[in-house]
C-alpha cells in the first residue's frame, strides 16, 4: 500500500515537473518582429546568416528582412558579396535572396526598388536573372557596372523594366551613351536620372560619359518626362549644358557634383603648341527652374548668393566664368578633337 502511494506521489511530481517544463519552454517563433530587429543590430552579419537563420523559420524570415529589405518594397543586395565571400558564385546568392519564401509573400509582387550600392562584379546574366523576377521595378541603383556594357543594360531595361521611374547607374561609356538613351525611351515614367562617372584623376574617365551637345539633344528628345538629372564626376561641355537646359521641357532640377566643365581651346591652339592645355572648371552646383512674368522658363543656381532667374545661356556663361584649371596632355592626343575627352 505504501509503495502504491509512493509511486502515485512520484508519478504526480513527475507530471507536475513536465507540465512546468512545457509552460516555461520559450516560444522562439512567437517573438515580436521589432524586438528581433533590435537584437539583430548587435550581431555580426555572418552570425545572422550562419546561426540565427537556423533557430526557426520565423527567425530566418525576420533575418532575411533585416539584411536585405530596407522597407516593404526595397531590396538592397549591397551586402551580398560580403556574405558570400570571394569564392561562392554571385548567382547562387541572388537565387537565395530572391526566393519566394518571405514574410510578405511573393518577391516579384513586392519588389519596387533594387539597390546595388556597392560593386558586386555583376555580369549580364546576373542582372538578367534579377530583371526577370522584378517586372514592376520603379527604382534601380546600379553603380560600378563596369563589367556589363551599356548596350546590354539598355536591352534589359527595355525588355523588363518599362515602368522605371528612377535610374542611377554608371560609369556610362561615351561611345554608346546616345544609343543607351534612345533604347530606354520606352520608360515613359522615368522622371529621375543619375549618371555616375569616374574620379577626376582616373585615366578611365576619358572614355566615359560626356554631356556634350549631341548627348543633351538625345536626352531631351527621348526622355521626355525627365524632371531631375544628377551628374557625378563626368565631363561637361558648355553647349551641352545649355542645350540640356533649353530643350528638356520638363526638367526642373540639374545637380552637378565634381564635374569638369571643359572649355574647348581654338583649333589653331591645338595645332601650334607642342603640349595641349585643356581649360576646365570643377563644378558642383544645383540648378533649378522657374518662370518669369511672360511664363518663359528660366533658371537659377541654389548655391549662388545671387539666385535671380536667368536664361540657360546666361546661366551657363556664369558657370564658365572665373578661374580655370590647366590640364597638360601630350600633342599625340590632339589630332582628333573628339578623342580629347
Amino acid at each position: 500500500m505504501a509503495e502504491t502511494r509512493m509511486g502515485s506521489k512520484r508519478q504526480k511530481s513527475e507530471t507536475t515537473y513536465n507540465e512546468e517544463m512545457v509552460q516555461v519552454q520559450p516560444n522562439w517563433g512567437g517573438m515580436d518582429d521589432n524586438l528581433l530587429q533590435h537584437i539583430f543590430r548587435f550581431l555580426p552579419t555572418k552570425d545572422l546568416i550562419h546561426s540565427v537563420t537556423l533557430v526557426c523559420h520565423n527567425w530566418k524570415l525576420a533575418c532575411w528582412e533585416f539584411l536585405f529589405w530596407k522597407d516593404h518594397e526595397t531590396l538592397d543586395i549591397s551586402s551580398l558579396r560580403t556574405l558570400l565571400g570571394p569564392r561562392k558564385p554571385l548567382l547562387k546568392g541572388l537565387k537565395y535572396v530572391m526566393k519566394l519564401d518571405t514574410k510578405e509573400g511573393c518577391c516579384p509582387v513586392r519588389i519596387r526598388n533594387i539597390i546595388f550600392s556597392t560593386p558586386l562584379d555583376m555580369k549580364f546574366y546576373h542582372l538578367a536573372f534579377v530583371a526577370k523576377r522584378s517586372p514592376k521595378l520603379r527604382k534601380l541603383v546600379l553603380p560600378g557596372a563596369c563589367d556589363i556594357t551599356m548596350d546590354l543594360i539598355s536591352t534589359i531595361i527595355k525588355k523588363n523594366w518599362g515602368e522605371l521611374e528612377e535610374l542611377s547607374l554608371g560609369p556610362l561609356a561615351h561611345d554608346c551613351s546616345d544609343r543607351f538613351f534612345q533604347r530606354i525611351s520606352n520608360c515613359k515614367n522615368l522622371t529621375k536620372l543619375h549618371i555616375f562617372g569616374s574620379p577626376l584623376s582616373s585615366t578611365a574617365s576619358r572614355s566615359h560619359f560626356i554631356l556634350d551637345e549631341n548627348n543633351a539633344s538625345i536626352i531631351a528628345e527621348h526622355l521626355l518626362q525627365l524632371r531631375v538629372f544628377n551628374i557625378d564626376g563626368t565631363k561637361l561641355h558648355k553647349f551641352g549644358v545649355e542645350t540640356l537646359l533649353s530643350e528638356c521641357k520638363n526638367l526642373a532640377e540639374l545637380n552637378l557634383r565634381h564635374c569638369r566643365g571643359v572649355v574647348d581651346p581654338p583649333i589653331s591652339f591645338l595645332i601650334l603648341t607642342p603640349k595641349m592645355k585643356l581649360l576646365q572648371k570643377i563644378l558642383t552646383v544645383k540648378i533649378r527652374s522657374g518662370t518669369v512674368k511672360n511664363c518663359t522658363k528660366a533658371w537659377f543656381t541654389c548655391s549662388s548668393a545671387d539666385s535671380s532667374l536667368c536664361t540657360a545661356e546666361e546661366l551657363v556663361n556664369q558657370l564658365w566664368t572665373g578661374d580655370v584649371v590647366e590640364i597638360v596632355r601630350f600633342k599625340l592626343q590632339i589630332f582628333t578633337k573628339l578623342n580629347l575627352f
